[in-house]
């Protein structure tokens, strides 16, 4: 067996261990040493390389005995269940464990896992990630489900945050338990704690350390804890950043123009633009400055309105133009705001104001385009969903561009 050993690769180290850990008879030597031949084959097939065959058996030694007919029969069942080759690999280099489950023990893991609320395509992917899924039973598996549903999230939140994060099931109820509780301490309820977790359950992973870390990082820029905690809820993926990161991003969008407090303003309003790469802010700054706005009429509208920053660059020139077509663009500059309302239900209140009630709209009434969809119903007594059914802004506007093709025509 140690010629053998020698021959793979294997140090003098690595062989002593394995011989510490595996009893050979003598009289079996040969069986042991043929088996584990054909299942070091077996692994090459699979696509395995001699040094990751060394990791696997390394971590699992109980390899060197498993017969290799079992081997194939176990990744026969899986290829057939809907695990692709490369599937399989990765979840043996993660845990070679699975190659030495019975296929009763994966159909009963798999029938517990569907009565819990996976589907068997969810299982396959989070199994695949997280392979160590398949030594907990289902009672294990349902306690730390109900804790978490006990916390007020619901089974659907649990399938949905564990499929993303599969390394969640590898958490005790205790260790849950303690990160919700320096969740807490930082000052988000448990609620807010919920609600972050669902849309980004790797929260949960973080070390305390580093979301202290960066927690201390954001105060040192500026912020108050009431904010960081509004804005780490509204965009949990400020934790993913590196502290590095964080701070790159602080110094870039300074460099757009903003001073110190304008940065604290405007990053608090939309902390997702930490996750906005900077060409891409350049580059919608220079979009808006081709629609005849100056670099600093384009930072006080985003003061205003720093979500102008997500918006659709089209979206905005189609707005834009719009509000130029009818006489109200400078509506732009003084209440960016009115960018967030759709272009369609613009178009149908003009349309409504200007030929039902006869109104003549300018900069001076043009609020009237902008009510809340409560006011605007109660005082001209029509809903929205009746105004976008009489004028359609897409079917108006195909219409006028058929017309005006029709009229170009020799």
């Amino acid at each position: 067996m140690f010629s053998l050993l020698k021959s793979l690769g294997y140090t003098d180290e690595q062989i002593e261990y394995i011989l510490k850990n595996i009893s050979i008879d003598s009289k079996c030597e040969n069986i042991i040493i043929e088996n584990f031949k054909n299942n070091i084959n077996f692994l090459r097939s699979l696509g395995f390389n001699d040094e990751e065959i060394i990791k696997i058996t390394l971590d699992y030694t109980k390899l060197f005995k498993v017969k290799c007919e079992s081997l194939k029969e176990k990744v026969d069942f899986l290829e057939e269940k809907g695990y692709s080759r490369e599937k399989i690999i990765r979840m043996v280099f993660i845990n070679a464990r699975v190659l030495c489950y019975s296929v009763n023990h994966y159909e009963n893991r798999i029938a517990d896992m569907k009565e819990l609320g996976y589907s068997l395509k969810q299982i396959i992917e989070m199994t695949s990630i997280n392979p160590i899924i398949y030594s907990n039973s289902k009672e294990v598996l349902n306690e730390k489900i109900s804790f978490l549903e006990s916390l007020g999230f619901s089974r659907d939140d649990v399938i949905k945050m564990t499929c993303e994060l599969p390394s969640l099931y590898g958490f005790s109820v205790d260790t849950f338990k303690e990160k919700i509780a320096f969740l807490s301490s930082l000052g988000y309820s448990l609620p807010q704690i919920v609600k972050m977790s669902i849309s980004s359950p790797q929260i949960l992973s973080y070390s305390n350390e580093s979301l202290k870390s960066k927690f201390n990082l954001l105060k040192s820029f500026g912020y108050s804890e009431e904010e960081i905690i509004k804005m780490t809820f509204k965009c949990p993926s400020i934790y993913s950043r590196s502290e590095e990161t964080l701070v790159l991003k602080k110094n870039e969008i300074k460099e757009l123009g903003y001073t110190d407090e304008q940065f604290l303003r405007i990053t608090s309003i939309l902390p997702q633009i930490y996750s906005y790469s900077i060409s891409n802010l350049k580059k919608k700054i220079s979009d808006l400055m081709e629609l005849g706005y100056t670099k600093d009429e384009i930072l006080k509208i985003s003061l205003e309105l720093p979500s102008i920053y997500s918006c659709n660059i089209e979206n905005l020139k189609e707005k834009i133009s719009y509000y130029k077509e009818i006489g109200i663009d400078d509506i732009v500059l003084e209440n960016p705001k009115q960018l967030m309302q759709s272009v369609d239900i613009t178009y149908a209140r003009y349309r409504y104001l200007t030929e039902v009630e006869h109104m003549a709209i300018d900069y001076d009434n043009c609020h009237r385009l902008f009510m809340g969809s409560k006011t605007f119903e109660k005082r001209y007594n029509i809903n929205k969903e009746q105004l976008l059914e009489m004028y359609s802004y897409d079917e108006d506007r195909r219409h006028s561009k058929e017309a005006r093709k029709t009229k170009i025509k020799p």
